[in-house]
């Protein structure tokens, strides 16, 4: 991304091996709702930085990454404009070794549901097809 004059939007990774990456720390964007949400370009125009269609567009292309609008893989710089702090997923690892981890309930999958607790559709931590503990992470469910 150096190499395309791209970095300005990526967190600045400082050190990375087999099971930790370090990178600069980024202001998360706020939940709605308690959840996370897709960023939408035409009506969050104030956080679009220059060259984000055009980054996303060869993050798709050149390195299958998967779910790059979803707020939580993004920061907010100093001027409040998006960054990217985590974009490493690509379609393939995602289709290959999560969904079969969260198939079996080892990785946990969002699902869209009301809480019993709380009455609140909202996402939902589901870990497997047997799980039946159908609360929010606000309520307790982790």
């Amino acid at each position: 991304m150096e190499e395309k004059g791209l970095s300005f939007l990526f967190a600045k990774t400082f050190y990375v091996d087999n099971h930790i990456s370090i990178q600069q720390y980024f202001q998360p964007l706020e939940l709605l709702d308690g959840q996370s949400f897709e960023i939408d370009p035409k009506a969050d125009t104030s956080l679009i930085p220059n060259m984000y269609e055009e980054t996303l567009s060869l993050l798709d292309t050149e390195f299958d990454s998967f779910d790059l609008k979803d707020s939580s893989n993004y920061g907010l710089n100093n001027a409040n404009q998006l960054v990217f702090i985590d974009y490493g997923m690509s379609k393939q690892l995602y289709e290959t070794e999560w969904v079969p981890l969260a198939e079996v309930g080892v990785l946990p999958q969002i699902d869209f549901a009301t809480c019993r607790v709380c009455g609140l559709e909202k996402e939902l931590r589901m870990y497997g097809d047997n799980d039946d503990d159908k609360r929010c992470y606000a309520c307790g469910k982790e």
